[in-house]
């Protein structure tokens, strides 16, 4: 007798299958659609390409630490709007009422402290804006920014082991450490730390 096709096993794999299929469709929309609203299309080459949000993208992250990490996915200066849908379907959890004024509320701190530069109305990382200059809060000297091409110092590189063993999310390390934090994100030693 043939080996009988087991339709429920089979049902349950295509539907697991559709389910990713349907995510995956999901997050390129969102991708073009923020394309779309800024009247620009998603940039192609494979150093400015968007990465795609998953749904986990954000979950169990601060606030700050997962605008940072949004734009620097997406590749583009955002809306606040255009900020707060994508973090919420990246899996960003909260339960406040006012999601949005949260949101605003972070946007203008990480600018504050040199983070995020506003450009009409638009959140972009300030490493996009290497002209810009921070004050520095503690002596409201200006300074450039720390040149993101320079290597990290051996002591940088140990005190970020320390402070990424003891917990510590990038933003706060990069702030300790006073360099930007796309300088440490794209280092050889967070790489390490944090592989994909």
């Amino acid at each position: 007798m043939p080996n009988e096709i087991d339709y429920v096993a089979v049902l349950a794999d295509l539907e697991a299958k559709r389910a990713d299929i349907d995510k995956a469709i999901a997050g390129v929309r969102q991708l073009l659609s923020l394309g779309s609203e800024q009247g620009t299309s998603i940039n192609t080459e494979r150093k400015d390409r968007p990465t795609q949000i998953r749904s986990d993208s954000f979950s169990h992250m601060p606030l700050p630490s997962a605008i940072l990490k949004l734009l620097d996915m997406v590749k583009r200066p955002l809306s606040k709007s255009e900020v707060t849908t994508p973090l919420i379907n990246g899996g960003f959890k909260t339960t406040s009422e006012n999601f949005s004024s949260m949101v605003s509320t972070n946007l203008s701190r990480l600018k504050a402290d040199g983070e995020l530069v506003n450009v009409d109305g638009k959140w972009g990382l300030a490493s996009w804006y290497p002209s810009t200059e921070k004050i520095q809060p503690k002596t409201g000297v200006k300074q450039k920014r720390d040149d993101a091409k320079s290597p990290l110092t051996m002591e940088q590189i140990e005190r970020i082991k320390q402070l990424n063993t003891s917990g510590k999310p990038l933003n706060e390390i990069a702030r300790e450490l006073d360099v930007h934090h796309l300088k440490i994100l794209n280092s050889h030693v967070w790489r390490t730390l944090h592989p994909k």
